[in-house]
């Protein structure tokens, strides 16, 4: 279909639709930010773009991941477009020579480029006879690296290796297995390992130990490949695996604080069969972090327990199956995946964190946040008042506190809010604090210098102005508007009574000044006002609010009223009424005067 359409693009230009590199010029990308847009634009005008795009493609391509499907086929011709020009196979060849996939002749005689082994080639690395190599280079072969990466590349490298050590011997090298315990031991007396680390590797293996026994009754080593249970790995590459286990979204990693990896990851995420996390199906609106342990064997190596905070997870498609609709083509959206960025909420005594779905549609292409307005509007208010936030650009905050804010009274305003938070904010950072120094000062011997390695809680996130606090608040009003302007037009009555004054519009100044010279209000018998408008003149002046108001009663299907007192234009000597004909529609309706008026019409003739 894209060919077809450069070619009728190209005759219709007046060129030669059978020129194949006419007609690959002006195809159109069918992937990435560019969608739409020819091959000759992207060229001209993000060459840094293509080349990204065009050795990501090599590159997968040279690893066996071939593929016939429309975007490979999309990349495969913008390749050839892009073979058209010697500036563009340049750099694309130093781009891979750069991030380290570029194959070479001689691929051993590359540096490895990171690590404590950086130094080193892929082949002196891997021909190295050191227990420390040999132990890197054993881990290396079961871990999941990604593509295009230089620990991926060295990956390659081993692996081409060990195949072709195993066709020379027809059988694998055989391996030691070492006790995982004394590994273990070893590793916690070099480094101190962090609890969570120490206790989930002790777990592990203690269950497999149990789990596996000989005949005569002696421990069998676990088939299971513990990361812990190297015995030629350092402490140091112990923590970095533990690091890489994290199940997070890589956008969650950076919008999400250190202190709420770890548990977060563990009670939202599972590792797939790519290896890649996988949300859990067990969905809820809120998550809880375990805390602190209650009893700490070692002192604590970092503060993170103790400063972490709620989560809430905000999937209205996935959780209660929404059949939500596009409100550009009115599309069905469907799900794609995680939003990448966790927002920060403020609540009375800290922040919680926020996150939410990614929803697209696959007609127009646009994708919205399932906490965008478009979608939170087509909930059922049941739902839709569970979403607990107002956001705004960067920061959002809890609904309850703006709660706080709507009975303005004397003292009660966005300073008092304000002095209130930032109150309880140092108060929670304050008493976590303690509670994290306690667990440590218990493994403080009496005379002993004190360690200068002890971390340090983190710092206490600021509270924010008073600026902002009164913005969220014009937000949340704005959000009830609907709501507001429901209520107001809900009132009835039987009797009513117009009443208009210049007293109120006296009081206008500036630009708003002389527009408008009275003021008209129409009230039931209870004393609640139906409706209030400003105009430059009585009678005629007043049809669009009487225009409305009887619209209003007609669609409720409420019964006109009976009866309306007005100050003026209540009689006439020939037909109708001024008042009568004003609101038309209400057959049955006696206009009289008002008693107060009528009284004064008396004093004034006496």
């Amino acid at each position: 279909m894209v060919k077809e359409q450069a070619r009728r693009q190209v005759r219709a230009a007046g060129g030669d639709p059978g020129d194949s590199r006419l007609v690959r010029s002006v195809s159109e990308l069918q992937f990435g930010q560019y969608r739409g847009q020819t091959f000759k634009w992207l060229l001209t005008h993000d060459l840094g773009y293509a080349v990204m795009v065009l050795a990501t493609h090599q590159r997968e391509r040279e690893d066996g991941q071939v593929s016939d499907s429309p975007l490979a086929s999309n990349k495969n011709a913008l390749e050839s477009y892009a073979w058209l020009f010697p500036d563009v196979k340049t750099a694309i060849r130093r781009r891979r020579e750069r991030d380290g996939s570029a194959r070479t002749l001689d691929e051993g005689k590359r540096l490895v480029g990171f690590g404590q082994h950086g130094h080193l080639t892929f082949e002196a690395l891997y021909d190295a006879e050191d227990r420390e190599a040999k132990s890197y280079i054993k881990w290396l072969r079961r871990q999941t690296t990604k593509v295009g990466t230089k620990m991926h590349a060295l990956q390659l490298y081993v692996r081409r290796r060990d195949e072709a050590k195993a066709a020379a011997t027809s059988s694998l090298p055989k391996t030691t297995t070492v006790t995982p315990t004394a590994s273990l031991s070893a590793a916690a007396s070099v480094v101190e390992i962090p609890d969570d680390v120490l206790l989930s590797a002790s777990m592990e293996l203690e269950a497999a130990s149990t789990s596996q026994s000989a005949t005569s009754g002696g421990p069998v080593p676990s088939q299971r490949s513990q990361p812990t249970a190297d015995p030629g790995k350092q402490p140091s590459q112990m923590l970095s695996v533990a690091r890489r286990e994290l199940l997070l979204p890589e956008g969650w990693r950076t919008s999400l604080p250190k202190e709420q990896h770890v548990w977060v990851s563990r009670a939202l995420f599972t590792r797939g069969k790519d290896g890649k996390p996988v949300l859990t199906s067990n969905l809820r609106l809120w998550w809880y972090p375990p805390g602190p342990r209650n009893v700490h064997l070692q002192p604590p190596t970092s503060p993170d327990t103790f400063f972490q905070r709620p989560f809430f997870l905000w999937m209205p498609y996935r959780m209660w199956g929404y059949k939500l609709s596009c409100t550009v083509c009115s599309h069905r959206l469907s799900g794609a995946g995680l939003y990448r960025t966790v927002r920060r909420v403020l609540e009375s005594d800290g922040w919680y964190f926020m996150a939410t779905e990614y929803l697209e549609c696959r007609r127009c292409k646009k994708k919205v946040a399932g906490w965008s307005q478009d979608v939170l509007d087509q909930l059922h208010c049941t739902h839709r008042d569970d979403f607990p936030a107002i956001l705004t650009y960067r920061l959002s905050c809890d609904k309850k506190l703006m709660g706080q804010m709507r009975e303005r009274t004397l003292g009660n305003g966005a300073t008092r809010l304000r002095r209130y938070l930032l109150e309880e904010h140092v108060k929670s950072w304050l008493e976590r604090s303690r509670q994290f120094m306690f667990a440590v000062t218990k493994f403080i011997t009496s005379g002993a210098e004190p360690s200068t390695t002890t971390p340090r809680p983190p710092r206490m996130t600021p509270v924010p102005g008073v600026k902002w606090l009164l913005s969220i608040y014009a937000r949340e009003v704005a959000s009830r508007i609907e709501e507001t302007k429901a209520r107001i037009t809900s009132i009835f009555g039987s009797f009513l009574k117009m009443d208009s004054t210049k007293k109120v519009t006296k009081k206008l100044a500036g630009a708003a000044a002389g527009t408008a010279a009275w003021v008209t209000n129409v009230g039931n018998e209870y004393g609640q006002v139906l409706i209030s408008v400003l105009t430059a003149a009585e009678g005629a002046g007043l049809y669009p609010m009487a225009t409305v108001l009887m619209r209003r009663y007609r669609d409720a299907g409420v019964s006109p009223p009976l009866v309306l007192y007005v100050d003026r234009d209540c009689c006439s000597h020939g037909g109708p009424s001024k008042v009568s004909l004003l609101f038309h529609q209400w057959d049955q309706l006696v206009v009289r005067l008002d008693v107060w008026h009528l009284m004064r019409r008396f004093a004034e003739k006496d």
